[in-house]
């Protein structure tokens, strides 16, 4: 992504798709599209992000559109979740107290957030991407059309530059007061309320009771919110009664005075602002008018009761996007972008409606009706049923379109979203749903799989869903929870077809063929990368070429009988990089992204392991990690040093380990990252380990094999793996020494039992007592070698450090470059 501000010159060029406004629609929007693979402008009149928090919560099925995005795992860090809501009278009594139940879409059902701040880890998501460029400080004056697409006349609001681009669609999101709408003489419907409410932000200094609860303050006198939010805030929203002074009411003393009814001292928060704002019920008469479709407040407005407005904008987007994207990519006709009204604003006015109830309650001041409101919602909450009711707190309408992109009903299926429990997918990895479908068309089958020829096309794969309990195969999901067949059996379908937002298009009960596929359908063979995951202060551009490697010296060491390759570099204490036992592995090229940081500071040395690369190949199959450690000690004898530090990853790991084991005098420091050999007798193997092991079997090796491997179980984003990089290993595993003999394959014959123990470093005595300070960094999402194995060494080596690294898979020094430079060089030269 470019991010390029007012005064900076815009680029030139077309547009798949302009996106007016960087709010949590917008950029919603623009991770959406980014990962599509469009070609995609943001327009932003602001510099900044909006400093004011005002949305305060969403719910699971707005996370599971960010899920979409590869961005949910990161916002709920930012998040808290299911807190309990009570509506309370003005003696502080609850009369309706409710937890929010799930909905089935994998995530908590409500969660209150610091909008600021998850704005910020939005718009970090869109950085991953090259081809979404961001304007801010660019204000988009006019939108004309044509019958080819849209010209935006675009001005700097700093610097009064205007340019003009193109764009083949546009989504307008730039709020209620949408210059967009307005040019396109759309009416804006409904009504704002005379209520003015000041609504407060504070940072908690000092918790207080209760203070992680949503109270609801029915208070005729002055009703109140009084809300949890995360990351150490706290809202207060009050409204305005007659007479109030509007200015005076937001200073600090005033707000303190409002609070202190509730017994929140001036030591308890520090008010960070205090903004009044009216409540709005607004609807635009249509959401499009040609290529220009509205968005979020452009197209609607509601108020906060409930915690829909931004909510509501971002179902918009998830809604339009994906259509945008088959639209523009020739698998749908444009006439289906007609459906994203029809689909939305029967929503968007049932939400509405639900949150004027809530707020008709919260607001009434007419005391004699909130006596009798208290008083009967109180004793109907005495009964069973009607408690149940208001415990499951399910104010928001389930997700169901009931016209729009959808075929004929044969069941009560079609029109629904699908629950999204976790599976168990072919390669035995527990994902949630939405993760195994990819975000494609697809059939469903609850049983064996049906005759669907109507469906029967490249690109719409099918997939079985078997009982929990079921043996992994390849093109079925085993509904581990038990959640999704149930579903489908209750709303009496067998087969299923899914668009790719997992709405249900068609489907049919059993021994009924499935009505076809939406005219003019012809799905795309290509499929965009799934989304990498958002760029952080530690990954910096992670999806970016690494670094260019050094000028390195390269020599080949007669070693005991044998060679062993290594390169060289830098100057300082000795430090040897050790790779893993991939197909094709090699020292530099595992390495790559920190050889030239290392070298700022260290000598280092980067050897191909005996077996692999331009070393010898064979190893002792009856003790190989002990000859690898062999083949390393003896290296450090022809480089003459006596002593020098270890990083080792994987196989490398293992080699490093059993160095240190079997002469920790020659050890200084040691970095492992998810090394083999920990608790391997203790748990069967992983699919990832099974993956590696079975490369040269079968049918022998392939470049299939090879990029299945790395991008489905080496990293956690296979997008950030050039293809580049699977060439190169498949060309080198092809040699035929490394085919007649795997360097790393399982033990068998009659001493394999004893081989297997010997390579888990869990069973050797020596582990507890090893003096080398060690640094152990594990991939929370490594699927070759357990996580847990970070654990283990860190219970059983007394001089061990452990770091887990969050969204990370096998290859930490490759995936998390940045983190792992910074915390290397600091542990090897004891700043840690």
């Amino acid at each position: 992504m470019s991010e390029i501000r007012a005064g900076t010159a815009a680029p030139d060029g077309s547009y798949d798709v302009a996106v007016i406004g960087y709010g949590p629609t917008g950029v919603t929007a623009a991770n959406l599209l980014g990962a599509a693979g469009l070609k995609v402008v943001v327009l932003e009149r602001d510099s900044e992000i909006f400093s004011r928090a005002r949305a305060i919560s969403t719910d699971e099925e707005v996370v599971r559109i960010w899920q979409r995005a590869g961005l949910a795992e990161r916002l709920k860090q930012d998040m808290l979740t299911e807190r309990p809501v009570d509506f309370v009278d003005a003696s502080g009594r609850s009369f309706i107290s409710a937890r929010p139940t799930p909905r089935g879409h994998g995530h908590p059902p409500q969660m209150f957030i610091y909008q600021p701040a998850l704005e910020q880890v939005l718009r970090d998501g869109v950085r991953r991407y090259p081809n979404v460029e961001i304007l801010l400080g660019h204000e988009c004056l006019r939108v004309r059309q044509d019958a080819d697409g849209v010209e935006l006349t675009v001005a700097g609001t700093t610097d009064d530059t205007v340019r003009r681009l193109r764009a083949s669609y546009v989504i307008a999101a730039d709020g209620g007061s949408s210059l967009t709408r307005a040019q396109l003489n759309i009416g804006y419907e409904g009504r704002t309320y005379e209520d003015r409410w000041v609504v407060i932000d504070t940072r908690m200094l000092k918790p207080w009771p209760d203070h992680d609860k949503l109270r609801f303050h029915c208070d005729p006198a002055r009703p109140a919110v009084d809300c949890p939010t995360p990351l150490g805030h706290h809202r207060y929203e009050f409204p305005l009664l007659p007479g109030d002074d509007e200015k005076q009411l937001t200073t600090k003393d005033a707000v303190h005075q409002l609070v202190s009814r509730y017994g929140i001292g001036r030591d308890s928060i520090e008010v960070l602002r205090a903004t009044v704002y009216s409540h709005h019920v607004r609807f635009a008469t249509r959401f499009r008018v040609g290529r220009i479709f509205l968005a979020g407040d452009a197209a609607h407005a509601m108020p906060p009761w409930i915690g829909q407005g931004m909510a509501a904008g971002v179902r918009d987007v998830a809604n339009l996007c994906w259509k945008l994207d088959a639209v523009l990519r020739g698998e749908l006709p444009e006439s289906v972008l007609d459906s994203y009204e029809t689909e939305r604003k029967p929503h968007v006015r049932e939400v509405t409606k639900r949150a004027v109830l809530v707020g008709r309650v919260i607001t009434e001041r007419r005391p004699p009706v909130t006596r009798v409101r208290n008083t009967v919602l109180r004793t109907l909450g005495r009964f069973p049923r009607f408690s149940a009711r208001l415990q499951d707190a399910n104010w928001i309408p389930v997700a169901r379109y009931d016209a729009g992109l959808q075929a004929p009903s044969r069941t009560k299926a079609t029109g629904h979203q699908v629950p999204q429990p976790w599976v168990t997918d072919a390669d035995g990895e527990r994902v949630r749903l939405d993760d195994a479908l990819g975000g494609r068309w697809l059939v469903l089958h609850a049983r064996a799989a049906a005759p669907t020829p109507a469906w029967d096309l490249p690109g719409v794969p099918a997939l079985t869903i078997t009982p929990v309990g079921s043996e992994p195969a390849e093109g079925a999901l085993v509904d581990s929870d038990d959640v999704l067949l149930p579903w489908m059996a209750g709303h009496g379908a067998t087969t299923l077809a899914l668009r790719p937002d997992a709405y249900v298009y068609a489907s049919a009960p059993a021994g009924v063929p499935l009505p076809p596929p939406p005219p003019g359908f012809a799905p795309s063979l290509v499929r965009p990368p799934r989304p990498p995951p958002p760029p952080s202060e530690d990954t910096g551009t992670m999806t970016t070429t690494p670094t260019s490697l050094p000028t390195m010296r390269e020599t080949t060491y007669d070693v005991g009988g044998r060679k062993i390759f290594a390169a060289e570099t830098g100057e300082g204490p000795a430090v040897l990089l050790l790779h893993g036992g991939g197909p094709g592995a090699s020292g530099v090229s595992n390495y790559a992204r920190n050889i030239a940081e290392l070298a700022k500071e260290y000598r280092v040395v980067v050897p191909d392991l005996p077996g692999y690369g331009r070393s010898t190949k064979g190893i002792d199959a009856a003790d190989p990690f002990g000859d690898l450690a062999s083949g390393i000690r003896a290296l450090l004898d022809e480089l003459d040093l006596e002593k020098a530090h270890l990083v080792g990853n994987s196989y490398g790991g293992a080699c490093a380990l059993r160095l240190a084991l079997d002469t920790p005098d020659r050890v200084g420091r040691m970095v492992l990252m998810g090394p083999g050999g920990i608790g391997t007798t203790r748990a069967l193997p992983t699919p990832g380990l099974n993956s590696l092991l079975n490369y040269y079997g079968g049918d022998g090796p392939s470049r299939l094999k090879l990029e299945k491997f790395i991008r489905n179980h080496l990293v956690f984003n296979a997008a950030d793996i050039p293809d580049s990089v699977i060439d190169e290993r498949y060309r080198a595993s092809l040699d035929p020494e490394v085919i007649a003999a795997p360097p790393l394959r399982r033990p068998s014959g009659p001493g394999a039992v004893r081989t297997l123990v010997k390579m888990d470093f869990t069973r050797d005595r020596r582990l507890s007592r090893l003096p080398v300070p060690t640094l152990v960094l594990w991939g929370t999402r490594d699927k070759v070698n357990r996580p847990s194995g970070g654990r283990m060494l860190a219970e059983r080596m007394p001089n061990c450090d452990l770091y887990l690294v969050a969204n990370t898979g096998h290859w930490v020094q490759f995936e998390r470059a940045h983190l792992f430079n910074r915390l290397c060089a600091d542990f090897l030269a004891g700043r840690r």
